[in-house]
């Protein structure tokens, strides 16, 4: 495929879900009331109270965690060499939900505030597990897929079975586990902005040093970098990126594996534009995704967690 019309491709995917999820969002604001009641200041009309407080802050919700998501996902594969890596297919998300539960049982003041620590704990263990068990393979990326499909399975299925003797505890961590963008006010996305704005100057720094993982080990030590601290930094940031995600959102599956690989199948390259491309199509995936769920409910009335949705389109790719 030439290289100029690769990247007219890339740049034409990520135009298609902008414009497809604009005219979706545009849809849900003139059956809200119209585009006076989203701009009115001084509207206090219940559907302009619901368009500021609500339905806004989960648009904003929606792009931001679906770019830090691609990112994230772009991050990991990068640092790992491993094209199928993310937080869903190595096992952190499962490992996140089993450490909520278990605080919820026996430690529940850590799943109000500190809760952070606790989503990190989960995801590192889960993290440490995989590459325990695919060590001695010199991390193949097929035998740590295995390895996290594993961890994927036992955390999940430990979870669930702590649910089933412990439904009313849980229940709450369940529904979490499942993502869901809903949002009572702009607060946790305002809140969420600088933390990501900080994980966003780190991985610019570490862009240079993530060029020299593309040659081998050898090389890279002879020019006097270490690969190993290079990895270590930036499957921290990953980590780091994905619980602050998790924290806010619950756990959305599968994105951080869809955007790159998408961005590169559109012709994206270099680190940059990989970076960039991968941004933008998971800041566009998420956003076109919940403003599907948005429009579908379950018999009963509530709308389906946008995660589940994700894993679901996610899984076959």
């Amino acid at each position: 495929m030439p290289e100029p019309f690769s990247r007219r491709l890339s740049w034409g995917v990520i135009a298609a879900l902008w414009l497809i999820s604009l005219l979706l969002a545009a849809s849900d604001v003139l059956h809200q009331g119209g585009f006076h009641a989203l701009f009115s200041a001084q509207n206090a009309q219940p559907t302009a109270i619901i368009l500021h407080g609500m339905w806004l802050p989960r648009q904003g919700m929606a792009i931001v965690s679906g770019a830090t998501l691609g990112l994230c996902g772009w991050l990991m594969q990068r640092a790992l060499r491993n094209p199928l890596a993310e937080p869903m297919t190595l096992g952190l998300t499962s490992g996140a939900t089993l450490a909520m539960g278990l605080a919820s049982l026996w430690l529940p003041a850590l799943t109000g505030g500190p809760r952070m620590a606790v989503i990190i704990g989960g995801e590192l263990a889960a993290l440490l597990l995989v590459l325990l068990l695919s060590w001695r393979q010199r991390l193949s990326p097929l035998v740590m897929i295995q390895a996290g499909m594993m961890i994927n399975l036992w955390c999940g299925a430990l979870t669930m079975l702590i649910a089933i003797v412990n439904d009313r505890f849980l229940l709450t961590v369940l529904m979490w586990g499942g993502g869901s963008l809903a949002q009572e006010d702009g607060h946790l996305l305002l809140a969420l902005l600088p933390w990501l704005a900080l994980c966003a100057l780190l991985l610019a720094l570490l862009l240079r040093p993530l060029e020299l993982l593309q040659l081998p080990e050898t090389m890279v030590s002879g020019l006097g970098a270490s690969p190993l601290r290079i990895r270590g930094a930036a499957v921290a940031l990953a980590l780091a990126m994905s619980a602050l995600i998790i924290n806010a959102v619950g756990v959305i599956g599968f994105l951080g594996l869809a955007a790159p690989h998408l961005a590169r199948f559109g012709g994206a390259r270099t680190s940059r534009q990989l970076m960039l491309h991968s941004a933008l199509t998971g800041a566009g995936l998420l956003w076109f995704t919940d403003l599907c769920v948005s429009k579908v409910s379950l018999f009963n009335g509530p709308l389906l967690p946008v995660g589940l949705l994700t894993a679901l389109t996610g899984g076959p790719l």
